[in-house]
C-alpha cells in the first residue's frame, strides 16, 4: 500500500477545544438548577435579571411540551413502546438525565455563561429538541434491535471461549456503551454469594477510534503502537465490530496485529451490512468472478440475524450519520504520558447534544433489559 506519509503530532492539535467543552460542560449545572426550577424561578436566582429569568422559563415550558409530543409519538409507535417500556422504569430519572444533557447544551452554545441567554434563538431550540427526541425513537426502534442481534451472536461466541470484544469508532460508539451499560449491570447486580461469579460473567468492552485517515495513511509499525497504547494488544482474542459497510478496517487492525489466516480473521470481522447486498447486481453474480468473491466475503462478516438487503444497506448509512461528539480524527498525536492518542475536534453544536441523547437511550435500554430481567 503506497501511504500519503502522516507524521506522529508532538501534542493535541484540539488541546484549547476540548479544555473549553470541559469548562462549558462544568458551567451547565447552573442552567440545569435553573432549568429544574421551572416556572418556580424566581428574580434574582443565580444573579439573574427578570429577561433572562423570563427566556429560561420560556425554555423550561418548551422542554415540557417536547416530552409530551415525544410521548405522543411512542404510543403511536408499538415497537416503540415495547424498547420504552424498559427505558422508562424510572421515567422521572429518564427525563432528568435529558435536562441535563440539554443544560449541557445550552451551556455550549452559550459559552458557558446563563447570562447569555436572551441571546438564543427559540425556535432553534424547538427544532433542535424535536429531532433530538424523534431520533432517541428511531435508534430504540431500528438500531436497538440491531445490537441485539451483535450481542446474541458475541455471547454465542464467548460461551465457550471467552472473547476480547473491540468496538471501531467513531460509529460503533454506541454500539460500546449499550455493551458496557450490560456489563456494568451484569456486575451491579451480583451479590452476597453470587459475586464469586463476577469475573466469568464480566465483558470489559474496548473501545478505539481508528478510522479511514488512520487506516490509509500511517506505517504499520505506528499503527501497531497506536493499537498497543489504546489498550489491544497481539494476544488478544479479538472479536472486532465495525458498522460497515465491508470491515476493511477490522480485517487491517487483525493484520496488523499478526494475524494472516483467511478463515481466523473472517471469524472476527463482524458488521451491520454491506454494499455487496442481494439484489445489488453492479457488484454481485452479473459482476466479474473477483467482485463476486468479494461479495462472498464481506456477506459472511454481517451479523447473523440481519437480512443482506437494501434496506439495511441504507441503514448503516443513517446509523454512520448520527451526531457525534467528536468530529473525524485528523491523525495520531503523542499525549504527556508518551501514548499515541486520536487527534480529534469536539462538536460544539447539535451534533453534541444528538449524541447524549443516543447514548442515553442505548445505555438505559441495555442497563434496565440486563439489570432487571
Amino acid at each position: 500500500m503506497n501511504f500519503r506519509k502522516q507524521e506522529i503530532l508532538k501534542s493535541d492539535p484540539y488541546e484549547r477545544e476540548k479544555s473549553e467543552l470541559e469548562m462549558y460542560e462544568s458551567n451547565s449545572h447552573l442552567f440545569y438548577k435553573a432549568l429544574s426550577q421551572g416556572t418556580n424561578l424566581e428574580l434574582g436566582s443565580f444573579d439573574l435579571n427578570e429577561i433572562q429569568v423570563e427566556v429560561l422559563k420560556e425554555i423550561f415550558i418548551l422542554f415540557q411540551r417536547e416530552i409530551k409530543e415525544f410521548e405522543r409519538e411512542i404510543k403511536e409507535n408499538p415497537k416503540a413502546v415495547e424498547k420504552f417500556n424498559i427505558i422508562f422504569l424510572s421515567k422521572e430519572k429518564f427525563y432528568q438525565r435529558v435536562l441535563q444533557r440539554f443544560s449541557k447544551y445550552l451551556s455550549i452554545i452559550t459559552y458557558g455563561d446563563i447570562r447569555q441567554v436572551p441571546n438564543l434563538n427559540i425556535k432553534m431550540l424547538k427544532n433542535f429538541l424535536k429531532k433530538g427526541f424523534k431520533e432517541m425513537i428511531e435508534v430504540a426502534v431500528d438500531d436497538i434491535p440491531k445490537y441485539e442481534l451483535l450481542f446474541n451472536e458475541l455471547d454465542d461466541l464467548s460461551s465457550s471461549n471467552k472473547k476480547t470484544e473491540l468496538y471501531i469508532g467513531r460509529d460503533g460508539i454506541y454500539a460500546y456503551e449499550a455493551r458496557r451499560a450490560i456489563d456494568v449491570a451484569k456486575r451491579r447486580k451480583l451479590t452476597g454469594d453470587k459475586i464469586k461469579r463476577r469475573k466469568a460473567l464480566e465483558i470489559h468492552p474496548k473501545y478505539i477510534n481508528y478510522n479511514s485517515t488512520i487506516k490509509e495513511n500511517f506505517k504499520e509499525e505506528d499503527r501497531r503502537r497506536y493499537l498497543q497504547d489504546n489498550g489491544v494488544y497481539p494476544e488478544d482474542d479479538l472479536i472486532i465490530f465495525d458498522t460497515g459497510y465491508r470491515g476493511s478496517i477490522p480485517e487491517q487492525i487483525l493484520k496488523t496485529l499478526g494475524r494472516k489466516d483467511y478463515d481466523d480473521i473472517q471469524s472476527r470481522v463482524k458488521i451491520l451490512g454491506t454494499d455487496f447486498y442481494e439484489g445489488n447486481e453492479d457488484v454481485d453474480l452479473a459482476a466479474s468472478p473477483e467482485e463476486y468473491e468479494k461479495a462472498l466475503k464481506y456477506r459472511s462478516r454481517i451479523i447473523k440475524g440481519i437480512k443482506n438487503n437494501l434496506a439495511n444497506y441504507e441503514h448503516v448509512g443513517r446509523i454512520e450519520e448520527r451526531g457525534k461528539k467528536y468530529m473525524t480524527a485528523t491523525g495520531i498525536f503523542e499525549d504527556k504520558n508518551g501514548k499515541l492518542k486520536p487527534a480529534e475536534n469536539p462538536f460544539f453544536n447539535e451534533y453534541f447534544f444528538e449524541y447524549e441523547l443516543i447514548e442515553l437511550v442505548i445505555r438505559q435500554y441495555f442497563y434496565n433489559r440486563e439489570f432487571y430481567k
